[in-house]
């Protein structure tokens, strides 16, 4: 099957070196063309204009599909548009199916703004091309004859995606003919014989009601009850929703056929999905992965992999490893066995995990795997495994400070920096954020103050679902901590109030708060714009606790909610789980040889994307330097110690060492350096410290033209109808509003009538002025008020539809102009004469 080409490709930019230019950017052109709505139905509609009548009748015709068009807010609370299918009727006016419902069509939430061209060719290319629009353009795209032109933008669309349900004809149903003929028909005659034909008593009411004799030409069998039918047999509107996964291991080829290679086989793993008491803890692993595993004792090939593979030699040597892990600590996180397993025996560790543990999937040991024969919920040695999970809240990931704060995960595989013990990047001890947010309690206790909580924790007499051994009120000061502390870092403070802190350990109550929450931060794109020194939390809001705050709750989550500090404790979510740990999937791929072929990001870029001279810190400039002269780079980190004020930039005196002017001098030199080679780049975007940068002052010679403006701010203009588009601007503000744009601009929207022409001004101290002084003059203002107007408009949108009745049968009276008035004098009137002007003679003398 021939691969077909596209009708247009994008030339590929050369690469740029160094002394070149970059690539220029192409223009952005705004289209002023009207915008006009569609109506896409699940109809074979064809261009003929009885076609498109009918189509339109089915929705209820065109005033119902105005209607639709007009409807604004959530989609729950739009009504929609309705479209029968059957919507058809008998002889004598009833309706022909029992249950007809319509298929309702809601606006489209997010538009898709579709541009309507018209193409232009010479007369005769599709008869050429056998009426193939494709291929009449492609056979013109080398000649200047082909034409396109924009006509207008659908940004308005109503879309059907309701199942279609069901539609039940009660025609052989003599039950249903009889009240159809009697309650359908609405006549007395047909009552009294209805009402006649049922006896007065049921001498056997458990038969069937086809034994009575409603309709003598029809009998019905016993089996048959005549139950009246649904009116709705789908209970949902759209198609069941399901998460779907493609193949990870399947590739399609080019001629569209999917094929799987290389060989998978099932590791078997044991879950347990229950924590209560009659709930038996696996000892041994299943018995297929038992069965398979003695197969390949004795075969020395695993089964489902080959020889060559060494798989099974693999396995061996990675359930080595983790039965020595396993006897030092009965409990891990997947995350961390992928850096102390090697990378060369990596992919057999889910089978050899299925053969010496197994999962909980709820409750405290969520996602651990646990040694075979351990209970958890035996003693209390087994409470500093549990685990908790923490999430940075996504208002703060929006800003890039945060965004360059927060470490990037590890690899799937990865090398502890602890030889045979847990990667000291996944403990939290205050000083730096974690590479995974699922910690266990033991890996939290690097922290002074959660090792204090910890050491005086009182365990439960038994252990919980929720909570695991511990007590509310222990775990709730344990996730305050961490919460505080890991906010204050993805915002670069390490500086933490030790009053908070002491606070913390100190909580009475399981809810509890001593700092009211910030609603203004809730606003805010970025890092909260009211924060201190101390956390991001407005000190000054209230000192004093309030009696309210104080209160019991029984569950944990609700007390979580205060203080939070950009943290939140949950559950781990799906796609964390799957993202991060990746061992959800039964089957697992077993490579036919080991390579160390692995798809590398260009860290490079990444980090010249990410790079910025304002917020780099001392650490990031000398890498970057060293990139470029490691020399000089090495020089500078040994001798200077980091920034230092511009207050505090004063040369030394002359009496001084020469080690401290060297070392001023280098400062001086670090600092020229950025600030020609970054003298063009502005700040992080959302920044109230951005300054345009300075151009060099150039005489604009006659005839040329004045110098390019810096367009380099990313600002999202929101427009009337509430879309977000994302523009090139020359002030540094994130977000615009625009209030009046061709959206609601009836000029540019001639299908909508709602829309009125509203002044932008209106409110401003042109409109106050014109309020307060406008009967001071005697010629009335041409000005409009804007309160009255905007009354009188609406008034008169609610009567349009009436008014418009009116200019029909008024026509011939406006008509009725000043030359009507003409045609009524008389030929044969003559004009009355008037006096005349006296005119000015000058005296003789």
């Amino acid at each position: 099957m021939p691969v077909e080409e596209p009708l247009a490709t994008l030339s590929s930019i050369p690469d740029s070196s160094a002394d070149q230019a970059p690539p220029l950017i192409a223009d952005e052109f705004t289209l002023d063309l009207p915008r006009i709505p569609s109506l896409e139905l699940p109809l074979n509609v064809s261009t003929k204009h009885s076609s498109i009548q009918k189509a339109i009748k089915m929705c209820g015709g065109i005033e119902k599909v105005k209607e639709a068009f007009k409807e604004h807010g959530p989609i729950e609370s739009q009504h929609g548009l309705q479209l029968y299918l059957n919507d058809d009727t008998d002889s004598d006016g009833s309706k022909r199916y029992f249950n007809e419902h319509p298929v309702i069509g809601k606006r489209v939430p997010f538009r898709d703004e579709s541009v309507i061209l018209k193409v232009t060719m010479p007369k005769g290319t599709l008869s050429k091309n056998n009426n193939s629009v494709k291929d009449s353009i492609k056979s013109l795209k080398d000649s200047n004859k082909l034409r396109v032109t924009p006509v207008s933008i659908v940004d308005n669309t109503i879309k059907f995606r309701e199942m279609s349900d069901f539609q039940i004809k009660l025609d052989n149903v003599p039950s249903a003919r009889e009240f159809k003929s009697s309650f359908g028909s609405l006549e007395w005659n047909n009552f009294k014989s209805f009402v006649n034909s049922v006896p007065d008593n049921d001498s056997q009411p458990q038969e069937n009601i086809g034994n009575l004799i409603l309709d003598r030409s029809v009998k019905i069998p016993s089996t048959d009850f005549q139950l009246p039918p649904p009116p709705k047999l789908s209970m949902v509107g759209f198609p069941l929703l399901y998460k779907y996964k493609a193949n990870p291991f399947a590739k399609k080829k080019k001629n569209g056929v999917t094929e799987v290679k290389g060989t998978y086989i099932k590791n078997y793993q044991l879950f347990v999905h229950d924590l209560s008491d009659k709930t038996v803890i696996p000892s041994q692993a299943h018995e297929q992965v038992l069965y398979d595993f003695e197969v390949a004792k004795k075969t020395k090939v695993y089964p489902g992999t080959k020889s060559d593979s060494e798989f099974y030699e693999s396995l061996e040597e990675c359930l080595k490893i983790l039965r020595e892990l396993f006897a030092r600590r009965p409990i891990w996180v997947k995350r961390h066995l992928d850096g102390i397993v090697p990378k060369k025996i990596h992919h057999t560790m889910k089978i050899a995990l299925a053969l010496i543990s197994y999962r909980f999937t709820m409750g405290p040991w969520r996602n651990t795997y646990i040694k075979f024969g351990i209970d958890p919920r035996s003693s209390v040695e087994y409470a500093q495994y549990q685990t908790e999970y923490f999430k940075i809240e996504r208002k703060l990931l929006s800003s890039p400070i945060v965004k360059k704060n927060v470490p990037k995960p590890p690899p799937l595989v990865f090398e502890s920096d602890t030889p045979g013990g847990i990667d000291s990047r996944f403990k939290f001890d205050g000083k730096r954020i974690p590479w995974y947010l699922m910690l266990q309690i033991d890996l939290l206790i690097g922290e002074p103050n959660i090792a204090e909580v910890f050491h005086n924790v009182e365990y439960l007499d038994k252990a919980n679902e929720l909570t695991g051994w511990f007590k509310e009120l222990d775990l709730v000061k344990i996730r305050r901590i961490v919460k505080y502390e890991l906010g204050c870092m993805v915002q670069g403070n390490y500086e933490y109030n030790k009053y908070k802190l002491k606070y913390f350990k100190t909580i009475l109550f399981v809810k509890e708060s001593m700092v009211p929450e910030n609603k203004n931060s809730e606003e805010g794109m970025g890092v909260n714009a009211n924060k201190d020194a101390d956390g991001d939390i407005n000190m000054d809001a209230g000192s004093q606790m309030s009696s309210n705050a104080i209160e019991e709750d029984k569950g944990i989550a609700a007390g979580d909610d205060f203080d939070d500090n950009g943290a939140i404790t949950e559950e781990p979510d799906d796609a964390a789980l799957e993202n991060e740990e990746m061992d959800t999937d039964q089957n697992l791929k077993v490579p036919a040889s080991i390579d160390d072929d692995v798809d590398d990001v260009d860290a490079d870029e990444e980090e010249q994307e990410s790079f910025d001279v304002k917020t780099a810190s001392f650490q990031d400039i000398i890498n970057k330097i060293a990139k470029l002269d490691p020399k000089t780079a090495e020089t500078m980190k040994s001798e200077l110690k980091g920034f230092v004020d511009e207050v505090d930039l004063i040369p030394p005196e002359r009496t001084g060492t020469n080690a401290n002017e060297h070392t001023f001098c280098s400062l001086l030199m670090l600092k020229s350096i950025f600030a020609k080679r970054f003298a063009s780049t502005g700040s992080y975007p959302g920044s109230t410290r951005i300054t345009l940068p300075r151009r060099p002052a150039k005489k604009i010679q006659l005839g040329k033209s004045r110098p390019a403006i810096y367009h380099q701010f990313n600002v999202k203009m929101e427009l009337s109808d509430g879309s977000v588009v994302i523009r090139r601007s020359q002030y540094p503000k994130g977000e615009i509003r625009l209030i009046q744009d061709q959206r609601n601009n009836p000029l540019w929207n001639p299908s909508r009538d709602d829309l009125v022409v509203v002044d932008a001004n209106s409110g401003g101290s042109l409109d106050r002025f014109n309020k307060r002084y406008s009967s001071l003059f005697s010629v009335d203002s041409t000005t409009p008020n804007s309160s009255s107007e905007t009354v009188e408009l609406s008034e008169e949108n609610k009567k349009k539809t009436q008014i418009k009745k009116e200019e029909k049968e008024d026509v011939s009276e406006k008509a009725f102009g000043m030359d009507d008035y003409l045609s009524l004098l008389d030929d044969s009137e003559q004009q009355i004469k008037s006096g005349k002007l006296a005119s000015k003679k000058r005296d003789k003398k």
